[in-house]
């Protein structure tokens, strides 16, 4: 059985390093990470995930991955999944 998917979403690359690394620092053993660098490769791998029957536990969005709509658009697309958004 696949592993449920921690999906951590920033532009900043050096910062989405960190995140991935530190996510699967803890989180490896009952998690698989997946990192997208923008919302629509975010979007992309919901789906994915979703067509696959690939459970997905959480969203974690870095303010800069913010657009007009995104928090709205990854909450339909990961449909009873926390989506949490990050930043100041």
């Amino acid at each position: 059985m696949a592993l449920p998917v921690l999906l951590a979403v920033d532009d900043d690359e050096s910062l989405l390093g960190d995140i991935e690394r530190e996510l699967n620092d803890r989180y490896a053993r009952h998690y698989r990470v997946v990192c997208a660098r923008s919302p629509a490769e975010a979007r992309e791998h919901l789906a994915d995930l979703a067509a696959s029957g690939i459970e997905v536990a959480l969203v974690l969005a870095g303010h800069s991955a913010a657009e007009p709509g995104i928090t709205d658009a990854l909450v339909r697309a990961a449909r009873d999944v926390a989506v949490l958004l990050a930043g100041g």
